[in-house]
């Protein structure tokens, strides 16, 4: 009977442990289940021991006695042991003598919160993948239950650096979604690189984030050394200038850190997600982008919309900038990229107070073009507020097109993120109690679309981008064209991740392959069923023909691309004659480059490299090959794209 209770209790307490990934729980179940077999098994042995035995009834107090002091180990064994074996229950009777204080000794030790999380971890972090945050906070938790929510396996999900200070509210939600609270930091969680660990510097103080990401690259390569870290990945939040510097400047050994930046995290999720030239019809040829607003995140959703579009010499690109301080703004992108002023990109900033009339007057004088706008000022409720009215007045100069221009607007708050696209003019409520048409005028949608919500910063899908899993395969690809097919993916890894420089290049390469494929009379679809895959065949081999006869172009615009891309992120030209000069066509420190220059320009640098052209043709080359599209080696991040034709250039 007893071992039939034993082993029930051993399987309960771990299909508890397997469910709910909690050996806190288990290990208590498991201690209840051992001393009620102690019980079941001291019930005879002491009803058995002395002259004349004992009564039931007596025996059954003492065996509680008894249970208890076998927990605590102050029990006389000889005589048990003795009556045991002269039950033919020695064995189990000591195996049960062994583990009843050793398991109640660890349900004590599961009553201290940390302890028992850390022995979870322990355990569980050798079976299934592990999410380490450095800090429990409001944005932690929420990314922590957007990956439990998706991920279809088990994960764990730890927060270090549980201390007191730390809002109750949180720990309590925490533990309802069966996270593990540590008190020690994330570098003493570290395994080995072949388990899976991906870890969250996450803290509002954005210099800890930095120097705990650094300690925690200085703890794994000190242990490990050159090991193969494929597993383990370090998302570091931070905005400051300089974190991009010091991480180019920390040897990570092939430890992949991405620096997460919320103003270029949405800068290129928006222009991805929503290209430029969505809402163009095959007859228009200009793409007019509005920003309303000047502040940190304007400035870089401008800089990533001059180089997006770069469309070749078929379209125009026009860029317009209103807000009460657009002057600084123009001041500060002078002196940030200052060959954007060098009379290539047309770019102009206009003064005035979206909250007064002067507005008005500025959209009627020189933004009356537009079809694309980004509403970027300081608050929710002013953005909202002003995409609403952008909404009417455009609407008022085109009655025949109420979702032109493309409004998107930046808003923070999670909830009111979500809600933006259900704006209609009436409520979906009226509008079934009225009976009116869904497609009516009354009835229809703003078709404003929010972003910057911090439901999408910290979200699962931060870890499966398309657009990072692009942008390594656009690395992988240059470096086997660059060592004649001789590049392994574990050092092209260590590549990628080493410079931060390098890693935003292949991210604007990647995200302008969707602006090609535009040029071409395709487009991307990202989610895409197997079927969609398989059917796909036609188009790929489409794709590829219509590459090979446009390859010149499509070189071309992506060296006009490369061009506003370093401008943009500050670098400017320098001229053939210093070049030779110094030696060199490209110095970092001073971001000067040579090759910022024209197409045919870059003939006369053939002594620098002769491959410069031919660079931008194998990026070309390899499109369908980076989307997935055909098995090629390239596709080292398992990308599985489908195209879809636009109805334009012929298709």
């Amino acid at each position: 009977m007893s071992l039939i209770v034993f082993f029930v209790f051993v399987f309960f307490s771990a299909l508890v442990a397997i469910k709910r990934l909690d050996i806190a729980k288990p290990l208590r179940v498991f201690g209840v289940g051992l001393a009620l077999c102690d019980f079941i098994v001291l019930v005879p042995i002491l009803h058995n021991i002395g002259d004349c035995g004992e009564k039931v009834s007596e025996s059954v107090s003492s065996s509680i006695m008894s249970m208890v002091q076998l927990i605590t180990i102050d029990v006389g064994y000889d005589s048990l042991m003795k009556a045991a074996s002269e039950a033919g229950i020695l064995p189990f009777f000591t195996i049960l003598c062994v583990f009843t204080p050793l398991v109640w000794g660890g349900v004590v030790l599961t009553l201290f919160e940390s302890f028992s999380s850390w022995i979870t971890y322990q355990i569980f972090s050798f079976f299934i993948p592990v999410y380490i945050f450095s800090d429990l906070n409001e944005n932690s938790l929420m990314l922590a239950k957007s990956i439990k929510s998706q991920k279809k396996k088990k994960c764990l999900c730890i927060f270090c650096g549980i201390s007191e200070n730390i809002s109750p509210e949180l720990k309590e939600e925490a533990k309802e979604n069966v996270f593990l609270l540590l008190k020690k930091n994330e570098s003493s969680c570290i395994k080995s690189p072949s388990n899976s660990q991906i870890y969250f510097e996450i803290s509002e103080e954005q210099n800890e984030n930095l120097t705990r990401s650094r300690n925690l690259i200085q703890s794994y390569t000190e242990k490990y050394g050159e090991a193969n870290y494929s597993n383990i990945r370090i998302y570091l939040f931070s905005e400051q200038e300089e974190a991009p510097l010091l991480l180019s400047s920390t040897d990570k050994k092939g430890i992949p850190v991405i620096l997460v930046d919320r103003d270029r995290f949405f800068a290129n999720d928006l222009l991805f997600t929503h290209p430029l030239y969505e809402v163009l019809s095959e007859s228009e040829k200009c793409v007019s982008v509005l920003f309303v607003g000047s502040g940190k995140l304007a400035q870089s959703i401008l800089r990533t919309a001059v180089w997006c579009g770069q469309l070749g010499k078929t379209y125009l690109l026009k860029i317009s900038v209103i807000d009460k301080n657009a002057d600084f703004c123009e001041k500060s992108l002078r002196l940030e990229c200052p060959e954007f002023f060098n009379g290539e990109y047309d770019i102009s900033f206009y003064n005035a107070d979206v909250e007064t009339d002067e507005f008005k007057y500025c959209l009627d004088a020189h933004c009356s073009d537009v079809n694309y706008i980004c509403v970027c000022s300081e608050s929710d409720e002013l953005n909202i507020h002003t995409a609403l009215y952008l909404r009417s007045y455009y609407f008022r100069k085109n009655f025949s097109s109420f979702s032109k221009p493309f409004i998107a607007l930046y808003v923070k708050d999670g909830a009111k993120n979500a809600i933006i696209p259900e704006f209609t003019v009436l409520t979906r409520e009226k509008v079934q109690a009225k009976k009116i048409e869904v497609n009516s005028e009354s009835a229809m949608n703003y078709n404003l679309y929010a972003f910057g919500g911090d439901n999408t910063l910290y979200s699962a899908y931060l870890l499966d981008s398309p657009l990072e899993k692009l942008a390594l395969n656009v690395h992988f690809g240059y470096e086997l064209s660059f060592s004649d097919g001789k590049a392994s993916e574990i050092e092209a890894r260590k590549v990628y991740y080493s410079n931060e420089t390098n890693i935003r290049s292949n991210r604007a390469n990647a995200l302008h392959i969707r602006y090609k494929l535009f040029l071409l009379g395709y487009d991307l679809k990202t989610d895409c069923s197997e079927q969609e895959i398989k059917e796909n065949e036609k188009l790929s081999s489409e794709l590829k023909s219509d590459i090979e006869k446009n390859l010149l172009a499509l070189s071309q615009t992506e060296h006009d691309r490369w061009n506003a891309f370093m401008r943009s992120e500050g670098w400017g030209t320098v001229s053939l004659e210093q070049a030779k000069k110094i030696g060199k066509h490209k110095i970092t420190r001073a971001k000067l480059h040579a090759c910022l220059c024209s197409w045919e320009e870059l003939d006369s640098l053939s002594e620098f490299d002769p491959k410069f052209k031919e660079y931008d043709e194998i990026m070309i080359k390899n499109i369908p090959y980076l989307l997935g599209l055909e098995n090629n080696r390239i596709n080292i991040s398992g990308v599985r794209y489908a195209l879809t034709c636009r109805g334009v250039n012929g298709k």
